[in-house]
C-alpha cells in the first residue's frame, strides 16, 4: 500500500465559472523549453506528474480534483492504494463519500465528468448508493434523463454532449446511441472544421473542444477517413506551433499556447489512435505535443499552463493522461495488494428498493430513432416492470409509448414496442448491463443497470425490416415525474456562474491593480483564467494594455496586477486621459468560457 508524504493542497486548480473584477492600480513574472520525448521518456513524465497528486494529497484523502483519478489510473496506480496515511482515507474514498453526500453536481457536465473520474478511481459510478437524488445514486441515469433524443442537457451548450459521448462510452453504452449523439455533433460543426462549447453557429472554433469532438468521434467508432472529422484535424493542425509542437486557444482565452489546450488535442488524437509524435504531427521545427508537455513539467512532478503562468491540477491530469497513452479516462487498475478488488463492490440494496436504472432502446433499422431515459424501478424487477415504468413515468417522458411482452420458455419476450412489430426475421433483442443479447430475457433488473433493448435481425435471410413511424420521447403517457415520492431530478445550471463588474481604476504608469472575487458555490476548484486590458486615447485605435492570470479558491478575492505594456506606460506618465476594456475569461473544466468585460476611464 502506498503512503505518500502528507502535503495540504496547494488551492483552487478548476475552472468553474467566471468572476467579479473590482479594479484599483500597479505589475508580474515565466520559465521553460523541450526536445524530442522517447516512448520511456513520456512514461515518466507521466507517472512523476501522477506521483505529484500522491504527494500533495490532503489528510481526506482529496486530489485537488476529482479527474486526478484518471491522471492515476493513466499511470498505473488505483485511488483505492492513495492515501497519505495507512489509517487515512485513500482518494478512492473520498470522492466516493463526497459524492453520496452531496454528488458531482447537478449539471450534465458533472455528471460525466463524475462518471470519466470514477470509471479511473474504481468507482461504480451507476451504483454510487440508495438516494432519492439520481445524482448521488446513479450518474449514468442523470444523463440519461437529460437526452432529449437528439441531445443532453442544456440545448445553448455542446460540452455537455461531447462528455456524454466520452462518458458513456467509458461505461458500455451502445455505439448507436453515441453515433446518433456525434450526429448531433456534426450539426454545430463551424465552417473552418471546428467546434465551441456553445451551441451558438456564431461562437468561434475553441481548440480544447475540437480536440475533445475528435475523441467523442473516435469514441463512437468513426472511421479515420470521416470527412467532418478530418476537416476538425485540419484545423488542430494549423493551430499547432511550429516552434513548441504545442497548441494555442483562440479569442477570448488567447493566452497562446499552453498545456491545457495541448492535453485536450493530444488526447482526441490518443482516443483516435493517432500517435501524437507522428511525422503528421511533427513540425518543421521538429516538435511534437509532447515536446510542448514534457518542457512545461515542474521538478516536483506538476505541469505549468505555459512558460509564463503556473499550473497545477488541472494541468497536471491532463498532461500526464495522453502522455501515458490515455485519451480523458480508462478503466481502474490492478490493486498494489494481490487480489484486491480494482473496482469498489457496490454497497448492498435491499430488495424491492427503488432505483433509478438507464433504459436505451434502439428502434434502428425499424426507424431512425435511439433514445435513453431514467426509469425508477424496485430493484429485482423484471423486463415487463420495467417497460411498465418506463410507459407510466420516465425521465424524459415517454420513453415508452407502448409495449407488449410476452412469457417464453427463457423469459420475458417482447412481442411490440414503440409501434415495432416483432416477427418476420426480426425481433427484440434483450442486453442487462452488457450481458449477452438474447430474444427473451429472465435477468432482474435493478441497482445501476442499463438495459437495452435492440430491434435486430434474427435470421441471416430475415429480408427488408418494418419501417415505422415512432412516436417522439416527450409524446408518451408518462408524465416525467420520479416514479417514486422524494425522488428528485437534481438541477441542471449551466457550468459557471453570473458576474459583476464594479469599482474604479487608478493609473500609476506601472500596471493595473486589479482584485478579481470568485463566486462562491464553485466547489473546491473555483475559478481559473486570464485578465487582460485594452486602451486608447482619444483620435487612436485600441491597442493591447497587458494581461496576466488569476487562480482563486470559490469565495476568495485576491490583488492581480497585470503589467502594464510599454504604450500604456507611456500615456498614464504623460498624464493623458485613457479609456479601458477589461476582459476576464475563466475557462471551466469542461470546456466552457464565461467572460466578464467591464469599461473605465483612466487619467495618469
Amino acid at each position: 500500500m502506498k503512503t505518500p508524504r502528507m502535503t495540504r493542497l496547494r488551492g483552487p486548480l478548476r475552472a468553474c465559472g467566471a468572476v467579479v473584477l473590482i479594479l484599483a492600480a500597479a505589475a508580474l513574472a515565466p520559465t521553460a523549453a523541450g526536445a524530442a520525448v522517447s516512448a520511456e521518456e513520456a512514461a515518466a513524465a507521466a507517472a512523476r506528474g501522477a506521483q505529484w497528486f500522491e504527494s500533495t494529497q490532503a489528510e481526506s484523502g482529496a486530489l485537488g480534483s476529482d479527474w486526478g483519478m484518471t491522471a492515476l489510473a493513466a499511470a498505473g496506480t488505483n485511488a483505492a492504494d492513495v492515501r497519505t496515511g495507512l489509517l487515512d482515507p485513500s482518494a478512492q474514498d473520498f470522492y466516493l463519500g463526497e459524492w453520496r453526500a452531496s454528488g458531482p453536481g447537478g449539471a450534465g457536465t458533472d455528471a460525466e465528468r463524475g462518471i470519466l473520474a470514477g470509471v479511473a478511481g474504481g468507482i461504480q459510478t451507476s451504483r454510487l448508493g440508495v438516494s432519492a437524488e439520481v445524482d448521488k445514486a446513479n450518474l449514468v441515469a442523470r444523463v440519461a434523463e437529460l437526452f432529449d433524443g437528439t441531445q443532453i442537457g442544456e440545448a445553448g451548450l455542446l460540452n455537455d454532449d461531447i462528455f456524454g459521448v466520452l462518458a458513456l462510452h467509458q461505461v458500455g453504452a451502445p455505439q448507436p446511441l453515441l453515433r446518433q449523439e456525434v450526429d448531433y455533433l456534426r450539426t454545430r460543426q463551424l465552417a473552418d472544421g471546428g467546434w465551441s462549447w456553445s451551441a451558438s453557429p456564431s461562437a468561434p472554433a475553441d481548440t480544447d473542444m475540437t480536440g475533445s469532438v475528435v475523441a467523442a468521434f473516435c469514441a463512437a467508432g468513426v472511421e479515420p477517413d470521416d470527412p467532418d472529422l478530418q476537416r476538425a484535424l485540419a484545423l488542430l493542425h494549423a493551430r499547432q506551433d511550429v516552434e513548441t509542437g504545442g497548441f494555442s486557444a483562440p479569442a477570448p482565452f488567447g493566452v497562446g499556447v499552453n498545456t491545457d489546450t495541448t492535453a485536450w488535442v493530444a488526447s482526441g488524437l490518443v482516443e483516435c489512435g493517432i500517435d501524437p509524435q507522428s511525422p503528421e504531427w511533427t513540425t518543421a521545427d521538429g516538435k511534437t505535443p509532447f515536446d510542448y508537455l514534457v518542457s512545461m513539467q515542474q521538478p516536483d512532478g506538476h505541469f505549468d499552463w505555459t512558460s509564463e503562468y503556473g499550473g497545477g491540477a488541472f494541468e497536471t491530469y491532463g498532461a500526464v493522461r495522453p502522455l501515458a497513452g490515455v485519451a480523458f479516462s480508462t478503466e481502474a487498475p490492478e490493486r498494489a495488494e494481490p487480489g484486491a478488488p480494482a473496482v469498489r463492490p457496490a454497497e448492498a440494496v435491499e430488495a424491492g428498493t427503488t432505483v433509478p436504472v438507464t433504459l436505451v432502446i434502439g428502434h434502428q433499422p425499424a426507424a431512425a430513432d435511439v433514445r435513453m431515459c431514467r426509469v425508477d424501478v424496485p430493484d429485482g424487477s423484471d423486463l415487463a416492470t420495467l417497460l411498465a415504468r418506463a410507459e407510466a413515468s420516465s425521465q424524459p417522458a415517454g420513453c415508452v409509448s407502448e409495449f407488449a411482452a410476452q412469457d417464453g420458455a427463457g423469459g420475458t419476450r417482447l412481442a411490440s414496442l414503440d409501434g415495432v412489430p416483432a416477427g418476420e426475421g426480426w425481433g427484440w433483442q434483450v442486453r442487462v448491463d452488457g450481458g449477452a443479447a438474447s430474444a427473451e430475457s429472465s435477468a432482474p433488473i435493478g441497482f445501476g443497470d442499463l438495459v437495452y433493448l435492440r430491434f435486430a435481425e434474427e435470421a441471416a435471410d430475415a429480408g427488408t425490416p418494418p419501417r415505422v413511424t415512432v412516436p417522439p420521447v416527450g409524446a408518451g403517457s408518462g408524465a416525467g415525474a420520479a416514479s417514486e415520492p422524494g425522488a428528485a431530478v437534481g438541477p441542471t445550471r449551466i457550468s459557471g456562474a453570473r458576474v459583476r463588474i464594479r469599482g474604479r481604476v487608478e493609473g500609476r504608469g506601472s500596471g493595473l491593480a486589479v482584485t478579481v472575487a470568485c463566486p462562491r458555490g464553485l466547489g473546491e476548484f473555483g475559478c481559473r483564467g486570464l485578465l487582460s486590458a485594452r486602451f486608447r486615447v482619444p483620435g487612436h485605435p485600441w491597442r493591447a494594455g497587458g494581461r496576466a492570470a488569476y487562480r482563486l479558491a470559490s469565495g476568495a478575492g485576491e490583488r492581480v496586477v497585470i503589467p502594464a505594456s510599454p504604450g500604456l506606460r507611456k500615456v498614464t506618465r504623460a498624464g493623458r486621459e485613457v479609456r479601458l476594456r477589461l476582459l476576464a475569461a475563466t475557462r471551466a473544466e469542461d470546456g466552457a468560457v464565461r467572460v466578464t468585460r467591464a469599461r473605465r476611464s483612466l487619467r495618469g
